[in-house]
């Protein structure tokens, strides 16, 4: 939020726009995780691997996965690459998608 003086007046303006997200459908479910490619996609953040390895662990104690993908965004700050997006999904049946910080 920014405040601006004018005269004897504060006028606040509101910096976040409305998101317009479009309505979009629920992923179909996969019935449970026991013999899945499991997939784990984060950002670079320092504090990511140890939040990340946790979740892994946690996880990979109650269910048996047929694989592991581990993908880490190249730049913190701006989306994943379409390429790693499409990887992703093309190899793995679920994935835990986040952020460390």
């Amino acid at each position: 939020m920014c405040a601006q003086a004018t005269g004897s007046r504060i006028v606040m303006i509101n910096p976040v726009a409305d998101a317009g997200i479009p309505a979009s459908e629920v992923a179909p479910r996969i019935g449970g995780l026991n013999d899945k490619a499991m997939g784990f996609l984060y950002n670079g953040h320092y504090s990511a691997p140890v939040l990340f390895d946790a979740v892994r662990q946690k996880l990979t104690e109650k269910f048996k996965f047929s694989s592991v993908v581990d993908k880490v965004k190249p730049n913190v700050g701006a989306p994943s690459p379409d390429a790693t997006i499409d990887e992703v999904a093309a190899k793995c049946d679920a994935v835990v998608l986040g952020v460390g910080a």
